[in-house]
């Protein structure tokens, strides 16, 4: 893995919303309402980059008190197999662990569930739809 910077931002930045329509919108066809939901202003983000070039990136809010939900969490093809979608998850946990977070949710897709599972998630809770694709809700307590 190429050494890369990582980066928190309290508001969604250029580079931010390149990457989410790129990742979400092209390549997975997503609707943009979809992917600039209602919580993209209040969200926390994270990103990875390299030589002052920003290439991968995932968010974070707050549900409760103590509870937050990730996602979002997009790595541009070029740099995919990289381990950084793995090197995401664990910033945004340390983030909502700072944050004093002992609970979080991530939806996930169904090809990305043994990937989340590697990482501690267990599913839990109804099956939901987005853009008439089944989204898993997966849990995990820090």
């Amino acid at each position: 893995m190429q050494q890369v910077q990582v980066n928190r931002f309290d508001t969604i930045t250029e580079d931010i919303k390149k990457i989410m329509y790129e990742v979400f919108c092209n390549e997975q066809g997503f609707t943009y309402e979809t992917v600039f939901d209602c919580f993209t202003q209040q969200a926390f983000y994270v990103t990875l980059s390299f030589n002052q070039k920003t290439f991968a990136t995932a968010r974070f809010y707050m549900t409760g008190e103590d509870s937050c939900k990730i996602g979002k969490i997009a790595v541009l093809p070029e740099q995919r197999a990289g381990g950084y979608g793995r090197l995401l998850v664990g910033q945004l946990l340390n983030f909502a662990a700072e944050k004093g977070v002992c609970s979080v949710v991530v939806g996930a897709q169904q090809h990305a569930i043994g990937f989340y599972q590697k990482l501690g998630f267990k599913q839990q809770g109804e099956i939901f739809f987005e853009d008439d694709r089944k989204i898993y809700p997966m849990v995990i307590s820090l």
